[in-house]
Order: C-alpha cells, then structure tokens, then sequence
C-alpha cells in the first residue's frame, strides 16, 4: 500500500519529462511529501539552499532543515493543512552548515480521487536577502530619526524662548509666522517619533509589557485627548459600548497607539461637522473595536493598498490633508503583533469603517530594547 501511494506520487510529480525538467530546474525550492512528511522528491534546488545532499534529503523528513519556528507556528501550519487547506507563510530554517535563512514558503496538500490526503507539495523562496535589505532600511531610518530628533527638540525650546515675553513682545505678524513654525515642527516630530516606532517593531525590538485593564477606558481616555480637534471641526464623536466588557492582559500603550491612528484619520478625513462613531462589542473569543466616520471613503480601485507603507489615497492627496501614509501601516503592525486583526469596509464619498478584533486572551510578555512611545507630541 505504501509503495502504491508513492507511485502515485511520483507519477503525478512526473507525468512528463518537460515536466519534470521545469520542476528540477526550477530556482525554488519543491519537495513533495508522503501524508507522513517523508520525502520523496526534491528538486536542485533544495540542494542549493538546505546544503543537504540529494541522498541525505530523500527519505528524510523536512525537519533536517527545519525545526526553529516555535511549536505555535507548527501547530497552526499543521491546523490549516489537516483541513486540506494550502498555508503560507514566512519560516526561518537552518542550512546544513548552521546558517539560519528565512524563507516564504506554500504547503499544498495532495488528495487522491477520494479527497483524503496522500502526500504534501511544498516551496520555498528565499528571501534572506531580501530580510537584510529590509534590515539595513529599518536601521538607516532608525538612525536617521534619532539624528533629527535633536535638532528638533532644540528648535521647539527655541520657540518656547520666543513665546517668553521676558525676551521681547513679538507682534502679531510674528506670532503668526511661530504658530506656522511651531506646527511644522510638531509634524515633524510626529513623524520622527513614528518612524522610530516603526523601525522599532520591524527589527522586533520592542518588548509587550502587558497587564489587566479595561480596552473601552483606553478607548475613552484617547477620544478625551482628542477633544480639542473634534471641537476645531466642529464634528461628534458618538461612543456606543456593550455592557460586561471584561477587562483584558494588554499593552495599554500598544493599544492607545492603534485607537489614536484610527480616530486621528477619522477627524482628518471627516468634513467640517461630520459624525465618528464608536462601537465596543465582545463576539465570540475576540473584543470589536469598530471606528466609523462620514469623510471621504477609500477609492474602491486603491483599498487593497491601504496597508501599505507610504501609501495614500489619490482623494486624500487631492485634499491636501496632511498626512505620510505611515498610520495605518503601523497600526496594522501593532494589531498582528497582538495577534488580533484590522479589517475595513469604505464607499467613496460616504465615509469608512475600521474594526479591530483583539483576543480576549490579551497579550504576551515579550522582551525587547524599548516600549512603542505614545506622547502628545505624536498627534
């Protein structure tokens, strides 16, 4: 039986010699597997990338070049393909030498004409390159905002001298031009600081520090923060919360970021007097965090971008409304770092909705360098 399910196998991966031939000179990385995970083909490729010889990779079992993710990322790989459901990924393996590599792979189950699982078909592209190039990015930017940081900070003193009537009344011309200056500066700085989150989360160095406490307050405590320019725009916020909300093991910081960046786009996008409504629900294993606003909605051809770093709508653009397309990249970062997750739903024209699911199960310890900073100057 089991050399039956083999041929089978192999026959499939062979049906004929072009085919074959595209698949052995393919330059990722294919293995085909028993339902066991015993190899039973594999292309030059694996030989390339793993270091392993043809003869030590035949027969063996991808666990000779793997076996370093931790048991979570196993146990959810094996969850999806037991369900006979193809997972990807990014993995982190080790070469024959030692070497880690990081690698984007796609495990794909192969079923028989009865839909059970006989073997599995898996790639893998390596993208180490690719993660040090992203790297070196993280760590230029990184350097780069500390290096701004400075002489900002020095120019906002600067202003506070001028403010100081001690130095000399500045006339009403004046202070215009230092109001000017001042929220220039403040942009700015807005910016360095979320860059350097940014990097900070890219490079995983940041630590969790979660503990017990109720996500709607944090969700109250940032609306309050935010009063100043709701009343600006003469706009509302209306807060609609169910009753019974437990409280959660969260980063309170990490959180307060995700409701700051969503609200914020909410009033910059929202017009003069529009309407931003919050609801707060517990569905299922997960917290709904949904934020809804009257603005301008999300271009239909441009929505699977919105995540994207840098990005910003055309319409956005058009408006001229400040903004460096960094907000939503980072707060989609922060939500999969809390293993919850961001959806939207946007018309054009009538305004958009943003959902966070959280687990109810909270947050992890992690250890790392330094915390996301939140401070009014990020706003």
């Amino acid at each position: 039986m089991k050399n039956d399910i083999t041929g089978k196998l192999l026959a499939r991966a062979s049906q004929s010699s072009v085919f074959k031939m595209a698949v052995q000179s393919a330059f990722n990385h294919i293995i085909i597997t028993d339902a066991k995970g015993k190899i039973l083909f594999a292309n030059q490729a694996v030989e390339r990338i793993t270091g392993y010889s043809h003869d030590e990779i035949i027969g063996n079992n991808p666990r000779l070049w793997g076996n370093v993710m931790n048991k979570t990322f196993y146990k959810n790989m094996w969850s999806t393909l037991v369900k006979k459901k193809s997972f990807t990924g990014e993995i982190q393996n080790k070469r024959k030498n030692g070497q880690l590599y990081y690698a984007k792979v796609i495990i794909s189950p192969i079923l028989d004409d009865e839909k059970t699982i006989i073997g599995f078909v898996g790639t893998e592209e390596d993208i180490t390159m690719q993660k040090e190039i992203d790297k070196m990015k993280s760590e230029f930017i990184s350097i780069a905002a500390h290096q701004l940081r400075t002489p900002l900070t020095s120019i906002n003193w600067s202003m506070d001298i001028l403010k100081d009537t001690s130095t000399g009344k500045l006339n009403t011309k004046q202070k215009d031009l230092l109001k000017d200056i001042n929220n220039a500066n403040q942009r700015l700085i807005g910016l360095v600081n979320m860059l350097l989150n940014i990097s900070r989360i890219e490079s995983g160095r940041f630590s969790v520090v979660p503990k017990m406490q109720s996500v709607p307050a944090i969700m109250q405590g940032m609306v309050k923060q935010l009063e100043p320019r709701v009343k600006e725009k003469q706009q509302k916020i209306a807060i609609k919360r169910q009753t019974g909300i437990p409280k959660m093991n969260v980063d309170g910081n990490m959180i307060a970021q995700v409701f700051q960046n969503i609200l914020t786009n909410a009033i910059k996008y929202s017009p003069k007097g529009g309407k931003i409504s919050v609801d707060m629900k517990v569905k299922g294993k997960f917290l709904l965090c949904s934020i809804s606003d009257t603005g301008m909605g999300i271009p239909n051809h441009q929505q699977d971008r919105i995540f994207m770093k840098f990005f910003r709508a055309d319409n956005a653009v058009k408006e001229e409304v400040g903004g460096n397309g960094l907000g939503l990249y980072f707060v989609n970062m922060i939500v999969e770092a809390c293993k919850g997750t961001i959806t939207f739903k946007s018309k054009e024209g009538e305004g958009t909705t943003f959902t966070v699911a959280l687990p109810l199960t909270g947050m992890s310890d992690k250890e790392g360098e330094v915390r996301i900073s939140l401070s009014q100057k990020d706003l």
